[in-house]
């Protein structure tokens, strides 16, 4: 008999604990542990062609990892880099963004925006002799000088 007791005493308060649990989360009491989307990567090619990076992707001259934000470069060239939030920049071998002549208001060759256009962290790493040359022109479409 009590031992009976004991059994549906435990059932008992187990059914309450869960019930206390998914009652806390359901009214926000507890919170709920949602995915981070990565940021959308955008590379500009040397011939002004654009690459959106949202899955992985490896060529031979750029990867993306989109579970750690990555951004590797290795030999890359082109005009400019832009991501839509938070990203890594890792380094390997000589790499280069040349901008073109830019639009007004479109005068940067590496940047990182969040929602509501604050900017973002782009977090800059390189392996020994990994460099990144950021050549400007002297003058862009509305006569102000760009680098």
């Amino acid at each position: 008999m009590k031992n009976r007791f004991k059994k549906t005493l435990s059932v008992f308060l187990t059914v309450c604990m869960m019930v206390g649990i998914f009652a806390g989360v359901w009214l926000g009491l507890i919170p709920r542990v949602e995915a981070v989307a990565a940021p959308t990567v955008t590379l500009t090619d040397s011939l002004g062609g654009q690459v959106v990076l949202t899955t992985a992707t490896e060529t031979a001259t750029y990867s993306w990892d989109p579970e750690t934000a990555t951004l590797t470069l290795n030999g890359w060239t082109g005009q400019r880099i832009h991501g839509g939030g938070d990203y890594n920049l890792h380094l390997k071998g000589t790499n280069t963004i040349q901008m073109a002549i830019a639009a007004v208001g479109d005068t940067y060759g590496l940047g990182a925006n969040m929602n509501g256009g604050s900017m973002g962290t782009i977090t800059v790493t390189a392996d020994e002799g990994g460099t990144l040359n950021i050549l400007g022109n002297l003058t862009g479409a509305n006569g102000t000088a760009i680098y």
